[in-house]
């Protein structure tokens, strides 16, 4: 059943543009458990996207008309290649190349033909440490 968006929710679709995106976003740094194997990310990401039906709004599209969102549609199945992804960086302790490649990550709007979140697992070629975007 679709679902009526909020006015906030509508003023942030309709303002949103190339050059003024909207979309926020949280960096976690985290830790391998101990004894995990080097494989463990690259896992993680694959349990995650095992969970192809989502729960809304995480499984929903912005339904638009005239460019103005208003409503979330539920979608039955999620392609998780796109919702969940894996990098690679040498060292994501060495926060000047980090941040630079989350700000890159940041740049890109999301697809609204989507439902509008993604995870970007970051693992590191050095140490124990991951980062979840």
């Amino acid at each position: 059943m679709n679902k009526k968006l909020t006015l906030l929710d509508r003023a942030f679709g309709i303002t949103e543009t190339d050059n003024n995106p909207k979309h926020v976003a949280g960096l976690q740094i985290l830790e391998r458990p101990e004894g995990a194997s080097d494989s463990y990310v690259d896992d993680l990401a694959l349990e995650l996207k095992e969970f192809n039906k989502g729960v809304a709004p995480f499984n929903c599209v912005t339904i638009r008309f005239l460019r103005i969102p208003l409503w979330l549609k539920p979608q039955k199945k999620l392609d998780m290649d796109y919702h969940v992804q894996v990098h690679q960086l040498d060292d994501v302790t060495d926060k000047k190349q980090l941040h630079e490649f989350v700000a890159k990550l940041h740049e890109e709007r999301l697809d609204i033909q989507k439902p509008l979140w993604q995870a970007h697992l970051i693992k590191s070629a050095k140490g124990n440490q991951f980062i979840l975007y």
